[in-house]
């Protein structure tokens, strides 16, 4: 394959799963990750010519026009009915 560079748009999310995306991107370019879990990793593809994990750019844009503080596990009620939950998302 030529080296172009493919992107990825996301939309949406505050972010989350573009983080997510872009920590797992890393790893598989560096090879810090395993990728024994990888549909694309198995012998049934290695004759294809696949991308290199190095060709994916990330791209993407919020359509809320709410606050992330407002939604979900960030929201201060869900906190106080859930403390425990809210201590597992502390950082360590």
């Amino acid at each position: 394959m030529n080296g172009r560079k493919i992107g990825i748009w996301l939309i949406g999310a505050w972010g989350q799963i573009g983080t997510a995306l872009t920590v797992v991107l890393a790893g598989l370019h560096s090879r810090t990750i395993a990728t024994g879990g990888l549909v694309t990793e198995q012998p049934e593809f290695a004759g294809l010519e696949l991308a290199e994990w190095s060709r994916f750019v990330l791209g993407g844009h919020e359509i809320r026009k709410t606050r992330q503080s407002k939604r979900g596990i960030c929201s201060p009620n869900r906190r106080q009915s859930r403390p425990n939950v809210w201590l597992r998302w502390r950082p360590r």
